[in-house]
This record gives structure tokens, sequence and C-alpha cells, in this order.
């Protein structure tokens, strides 16, 4: 440790104020569990803030994956959380912040049956609420999914802020450079100079996850971790919310966005074939941001093309890493174990996380009450 500086003493810390983050911070709060987090807010790629909103239903192939089936109880109890988020706020949501029922514009009626009809021949459950809005107009043909929802994520980001200071969640502004662990206690040494101790680490890092997976010496050969991006552009066009393939195109309010994942998933694995020895766990971009806006700005405009909307500026590129298990289920799971508490992973929502954080951020909760429970 630094001679330099003392370490601050916190029982528990989560590592990310994103959507897991906070949401994983409030589910302990709400257990009368004080919680710091460390973020950094002036990362420019972070994914949360051009998250697409959106619930789709129609994405759910395999209702009997595990997975799937997570998803299809996130969205059904999402809004009833975020009411109870809401309401220890005592505020109201604004209409704008939530749409029901989602539109997906199709150039016509060959290519709409062409992308999805093949999730009819699955006896899939949620294509059966399609209705095809049959009327043809000069650019596109409209199917509407009256299931699905829409949710303003700069609302949705500020109000768990707010929830989290209101509970006592303390947040501090730095960069995580390193993560070690005594017998009894982790340091996490900050960009600011300082550490900070806990008996409790969450990591709940989004692009940053793989980095602090590594560094804190976290190697599962069961896991796997997957790279992503999502582009957000502003425009002048309609206030309306639509949905284009399940990789996403979202509008709203004057922003349209984009999302996928590249082609290739990187086991979480050592590399001199010793576990938890000599490794480069590291999530690599396979393209530049340069590259991501080219390729944002050719799907945004040939998908506008279609509307006859007008053209975007303001490309902005998020990029992402999403940690999954065998089930292809996010990993929640205490990968460090020690006397007093352990270190936690909560992440790899990517473009799940609207409807699945709130949901294993409880669960986390649950797990870490029932071991202090146990502890007493």
């Amino acid at each position: 440790m630094n001679s330099h500086f003392e370490a601050h003493r916190e029982d528990f810390i989560v590592v990310g104020g994103g959507l897991a983050g906070l949401t994983t911070a409030i589910a302990l709060a709400r257990k009368n569990i004080p919680v710091k987090i460390i973020y950094d807010h002036s990362d420019p790629l972070a994914a949360t803030q051009a998250c697409h909103g959106i619930s789709t239903i129609k994405g759910i192939l395999e209702s009997d994956a595990a997975l799937f089936g997570l998803k299809l109880l996130g969205h059904r109890g999402f809004s009833a959380w975020l009411s109870e988020i809401e309401g220890l706020l005592g505020v109201k949501r604004p209409e704008a912040a939530w749409s029901e029922g989602v539109a997906e514009r199709f150039p016509n009626r060959q290519d709409f049956q062409k992308d999805i009809g093949w999730i009819y021949r699955k006896d899939f459950m949620g294509a059966k609420q399609v209705v095809l809005r049959t009327e043809q107009t000069e650019n596109y043909v409209e199917a509407y999914y009256p299931g699905d929802w829409w949710i303003d994520p700069e609302y949705l980001i500020r109000i768990l802020q707010e929830a989290a200071k209101k509970l006592g969640v303390v947040t501090q502004d730095a960069v995580v450079k390193n993560i070690s662990n005594s017998k009894t206690m982790f340091t996490i040494t900050l960009s600011t100079g300082e550490a900070v101790t806990a008996k409790t680490v969450i990591l709940c890092g989004g692009a940053s996850i793989v980095r602090l997976m590594d560094m804190a010496g976290v190697h599962k050969y069961d896991w796997f971790a997957v790279s992503g991006y999502t582009y957000k552009a502003a425009y002048d066009a309609l206030e309306t919310c639509l949905v284009k393939r399940t990789s996403g195109l979202t509008s709203k309010a004057g922003t349209l966005h984009w999302g996928a994942a590249s082609e290739t998933a990187i086991p979480l694995t050592s590399t001199s074939g010793g576990q938890g020895s000599g490794t480069q766990m590291l999530v690599k971009r396979v393209r530049t941001g340069e590259e991501e806006a080219k390729i944002a700005e050719f799907h945004l405009h040939k998908f506008m093309s279609h509307l006859s909307l007008e053209d975007f500026k303001n490309v902005q590129v998020r990029w992402g890493a999403r940690v999954r298990n065998r089930s292809r289920s996010p990993a929640i799971d205490c990968v460090k174990v020690i006397p007093e508490g352990g270190l936690w992973i909560n992440a790899g929502y990517y473009k799940s996380g609207v409807i699945l954080s709130w949901m294993f951020a409880e669960e986390l909760a649950q797990k870490i009450t029932s071991v202090e429970d146990g502890r007493l």
C-alpha cells in the first residue's frame, strides 16, 4: 500500500455505476446494507447511456432455455419494480418516459416475412401477438407488438441515481487501478491516489469488466465474454418508438440507436495453462471507433431512407462486454471467498440490461444477505 495515503474502510463496494451497478447498490441498500459505488463518470464508452430501452418478448425464441425464461420474467416484472423505486422517491413516471407497444417497420411485406416468418414456424409465443398493419405506405409496412414496451434510458438512469442517493449509497468518481486481497480484506487502488478497503466487492464494470476481473485474478474456464457496440445518433424526425431486427434500431424524441455484437466470443481462461497464472484476459475491440462509426452510419442511413427521415448527426459509439456462463445467462457468482466477505461478479447484460439487471441485483442481494446472516 502506498505510504502517502491511508486506505478508507468500507464494508461493501460496487465497482461500476451503470444499470448493473446501480441496481445492485439499490438492492443491497434496501436490505440496510451500506454501499459505496466507484464509477468513472468520464468514461466515453459507457454503454448504459446509449442502451435501447426496449423490451421485446418477440426476441424470446426458445421458451425452454434458461436465459430466455429469465428475460420473460424480467419483462413481466420490470414495470412493478420500477414503480417501487419511483415510490421511494415520490415521483410519478412521465408519460413521455414509457411507451406500451413497439412498432417495427419493414420496407415491404416480403422483407417482413423473410425476417420473422421463421419465428412463427417455431411456434413462438411472442410472435402470436404480432399485428401486421397491412396498409402499405410509400416507404414501409409496419408490424406492431402490443406486449413490448420502451423506457427512456436517460430517465431510468436518473431515477436509479436518485434512488441510490436517497438510500444512502455513496458514489466516488474514480478509475480502479488495482484490486488485491489479503486474508481478510480487499484493497482497491484508485486513480485519485487513494485506496479503499472492503470485505465485500461486487464487480459490475460493463466495458471494463474483463480488465477488472483480470487484475483481481479471476479466471473461470466456464465463462466467456462477447464484446458489443451500441450507436446513438441525433436526428430530426417523428416522435415514435420503433425497433428493427433483434439487434435493434430504436428512435424516440430525436435520437436513433443501433446495436451489434462482435462475431467472436473470448474465453476467460489462463493463456499459460495454469488457472490464475500469466493471463491476458482482455476483450479486444475488433474495430476502431472510427470504423464503428462508419458501420453505424451505413445502417442508420439505410434504415432512415425507408422512412424518408432527415439525415442524422453526432454519431456516438458505445462499447461494452457481456460475461456469460455456459447456459448463456449473465454471470452472478462469488469468485473469491475470504472469512469476512468475498469478491462477486454481477455483469454481462448488454442489450438485455433493462429487463435483467434488476432481477440479478435482487438475487445477488439475497445471496449476500444469506451469507451475512449466516455469519451472525
